[in-house]
């Protein structure tokens, strides 16, 4: 039983040594062709690969090129925007400035407007009071000429009778009746003793008016001055009383 079992099994021996004979027997020539075939494919997709690499790396230094071109003309436009932009910071700060200066101006000119306005006005007010001062001043160098020649017809008919007179600027009337010399500011102040004289003067209501309001001025002036108590008067009722 054991020499038979013995005799079955196969040894580890036997087993490589028929290995390496499988491996030294010569390959048939059909299994050779297909080797070469396989080998042939195999080659032909490396070939198609390499190429489809090169491609693909030619594309991209293509792109990587073009990509650093697109980056250069980017940042040389950028360089232009930054240049335009202070171009213009500058223009703008140069027309900010010209507004100011003309805002400044603006309020002077408001200024010097407001100044002439009232000047204008100042001067128009004096213009009026000149023009109605030079009416006021015609109408009495009018008036005057016409006190003066009646003046001088009155001292004509006065010399007629050898009374001595003369005529005294503006139109006041001089008076010699013997030793005395007496003047007359208007005829019709005069009128009485000219009429005594044997001359007759016409005068109108106005200067009649006028001498009237005149004297009742100077009378009135007269009695406020005699109520109104001087200084040595005030010491002297003082005394009395202490």
């Amino acid at each position: 039983m054991s020499s038979s079992t013995r005799n079955k099994a196969p040894n580890k021996q036997d087993i490589s040594k028929e290995k390496t004979n499988k491996q030294r027997r010569p390959a048939s020539p059909a299994s050779a062709s297909l080797t070469t075939d396989s080998n042939m494919c195999e080659s032909d997709r490396e070939v198609t690969l390499m190429g489809e690499l090169g491609k693909l790396c030619k594309e991209n230094q293509e792109g990587h090129n073009q990509t650093k071109m697109s980056l250069d003309r980017l940042e040389q436009t950028v360089l232009d925007i930054k240049v335009q932009m202070g171009e213009h910071e500058g223009r703008i700060g140069k027309l900010e400035d010209r507004v100011g200066m003309a805002e400044d101006v603006g309020v002077r000119h408001q200024r010097a407007l407001r100044y002439l306005i009232h000047r204008d006005i100042a001067l128009s007010a004096t213009c009026d009071d000149l023009q109605n001062r030079l009416r006021r001043n015609n109408v009495r160098i009018f008036q005057l000429h016409k006190k003066r020649a009646k003046v001088h017809e009155v001292i004509k008919q006065l010399k007629k009778k050898d009374i001595l007179a003369r005529c005294i600027y503006p139109a006041q009337l001089k008076l010699k009746l013997g030793t005395e010399e007496k003047t007359y500011t208007t005829l019709s102040s005069a009128a009485e003793v000219l009429k005594g004289l044997g001359v007759d003067v016409r005068c109108g209501e106005r200067e009649r008016t006028e001498d009237e309001l005149k004297d009742g001025w100077r009378s009135g002036g007269k009695k406020k001055r005699d109520t109104v108590l001087s200084a040595s008067d005030l010491r002297t009722f003082l005394q009395e009383e202490a």
